[in-house]
């Protein structure tokens, strides 16, 4: 919590061969709560369009849609 009383979560997206066609992209994202938080995510970005700014947008929306009691301030 910061002095604020807002939950902190990082979030990061990643992507790999950004340059190459499309059918060999990879992506990836992760959401981090703290140290051993069962709502730590690290996962493969679904779907035929991978990309590090796709995987950016799901990091965010994976922790928003995570249940929470408190205001959040996404890192």
């Amino acid at each position: 919590m910061d002095s604020k009383g807002r939950e902190i979560v990082y979030t990061d997206g990643s992507g790999k061969h950004a340059l190459f066609a499309r059918h060999l992209r990879t992506a990836g994202f992760g959401v981090f709560w703290g140290q051993d938080d069962p709502r730590n995510i690290a996962a493969p970005l679904l779907g035929p369009w991978q990309s590090a700014q796709r995987a950016e947008i799901s990091a965010v929306l994976s922790a928003t849609r995570t249940p929470n009691d408190h205001p959040l301030l996404v890192s």
